[in-house]
């Protein structure tokens, strides 16, 4: 990715936690995110040992901003309906991981 030097940010993300620990090892900046349902200790390890910048949760457990205020940035994935993505924008969450932009905007 550095070789590219792509002209957008770019975020790297995983269900599982290996791959988060080696990506960590290979690159001590590019921003990590851990995709969870909710978080769980694992999400608590690795954002605690500075592996991952935020858990990246399931957009049906948005009660769970809450979180905010502990610093743990949040991110919110999959809502593809703009009614998700509107009440996730009022809840202002660090971002929202779509797979239709253009619908939701």
């Amino acid at each position: 990715m550095q070789a590219k030097q792509l002209p957008n940010a770019v975020m790297l993300q995983s269900f599982q936690e290996l791959p988060l620990r080696k990506w960590r090892r290979l690159d001590a900046n590019v921003p990590i995110g851990y995709l969870r349902h909710v978080p769980n200790m694992v999400s608590w390890r690795l954002w605690r040992d500075g592996i991952i910048q935020q858990v990246n949760l399931d957009y049906r457990y948005w009660y769970l901003a809450w979180l905010r205020p502990f610093g743990v940035k949040t991110y919110w994935w999959t809502p593809n309906t703009r009614g998700w993505t509107t009440l996730l924008r009022m809840l202002s969450v660090r971002g929202i991981i779509t797979d239709i932009a253009s619908k939701i905007l």
